[in-house]
């Protein structure tokens, strides 16, 4: 709805100066390029990970809590309430010690703490993260996991999420209690799944079918802009100045091939992210 508000302010007051028509009339032919880069805009905005990654503070001593990020998974629809619902998501942590020496937390614990987007949950443990204390974080926690160290130099800790009731958002912390990290930087990594949409489980739920809608879209520019140059080429030859120089003309047909080469460039990155998670980071940044 907010993307559907969005477009009808641009088409509403989009400028109309250069017009050949009376300003009571909509000159949409004016307002296509704005429109255009407005979806263009609004689609970058369309990001996931299936990848979490990041260092540990290098002198963490006593508690310290970190946020890692959210990922939304979906529920499984067909189970009865009666039944254990079968396995939606999965998650897989692994924690290593880049210097490779063994890990040791100096006698703390480290935990992973799973919230579920109910108002008793994370939208409750938030106000209060800052200032929370370990114990207190663990007790609002969905989910407490500890991550167990065998002296070797990484541990991985996999996680089941079963859901029947609706899709839900999961936000995922990391906690360490009494840790005494003065030494080694310690890498954590968490691999999130959604197992019930196969070569789309890479994506968080928000995000089934964007590599469609991308699809859509490049077919969609790619289609636009050709009709728009077979018209403006077309044009009466008597018309003074040719339809094709003028500079709206000339802004819709530079919009729709930016457009379209920024739709490419998503499917590109998206078709990777469905193999490797990551997808290609170079055209993300770019």
């Amino acid at each position: 709805s907010r993307w559907i508000a969005q477009v009808l302010f641009v088409l509403r007051f989009a400028p109309m100066s250069h017009c050949r028509v009376t300003r009571s009339r909509k000159c949409w032919r004016c307002r296509l390029p704005f429109v255009s880069a407005l979806v263009s805009a609004m689609l970058l905005r369309c990001v996931d990970a299936a990848f979490f990654e990041g260092l540990f503070p290098v002198q963490s001593t006593g508690d310290f809590a970190e946020f890692i990020g959210k990922f939304c998974f979906d529920y499984d629809k067909h189970s009865a309430a009666s039944e254990g619902a079968q396995i939606v998501g999965r998650l897989e942590w692994e924690v290593m010690n880049e210097g490779g020496h063994p890990l040791n937390l100096g006698g703390g614990k480290l935990y992973v703490l799973l919230f579920d987007d109910e108002r008793s949950a994370w939208k409750k443990a938030q106000k209060t993260w800052a200032s929370s204390t370990c114990e207190e974080k663990k007790q609002s926690a969905s989910l407490v996991s500890e991550i167990l160290l065998d002296g070797g130099t990484s541990a991985i800790l996999p996680i089941t999420i079963h859901e029947r009731l609706r899709p839900r958002f999961w936000y995922f912390t990391i906690v360490g209690c009494g840790l005494e990290l003065n030494h080694d930087f310690i890498r954590y990594k968490l691999h999130a799944t959604n197992e019930l949409w196969g070569w789309q489980k890479e994506f968080s739920l928000d995000h089934i079918n964007l590599f469609y809608v991308y699809l859509g879209f490049t077919i969609c520019f790619c289609m636009s802009g050709m009709a728009a140059g077979w018209v403006s080429i077309m044009s009466p030859a008597a018309q003074d100045p040719p339809l094709r120089e003028h500079p709206y003309i000339q802004f819709l047909a530079m919009s729709y091939s930016a457009s379209a080469l920024s739709c490419i460039a998503f499917l590109i990155h998206y078709g990777m992210f469905v193999h490797n998670g990551y997808g290609l980071l170079r055209i993300r940044f770019l």
